[in-house]
């Protein structure tokens, strides 16, 4: 998975925060009964370099937003 592919990934998974239907009910309670599969025999690779890259990548998506720029760098 390239550097682009987890930015997505990043911001879409934060994306739908603050952006609920106002008539959906739902507090944090609700989730108890939730269920997450997390497929665990995937197999992903990693290196050093692959995390660089990602986070360069990040910073110039990142790049009007000095709060997200300072936690990649601090990452």
């Amino acid at each position: 998975m390239n550097g682009a592919a987890l930015t997505i990934i990043a911001m879409t998974a934060l994306w739908p925060f603050g952006h609920r239907n106002k008539d959906e009910a739902g507090t944090i309670k609700s989730l108890e009964d939730g269920v997450v599969q997390v497929d665990t025999s995937a197999k992903i690779e990693g290196s050093e370099e692959k995390a660089m890259e990602s986070y360069r990548s990040f910073l110039e998506l990142a790049s009007e937003d000095p709060l997200l720029q300072a936690e990649a760098m601090r990452r």
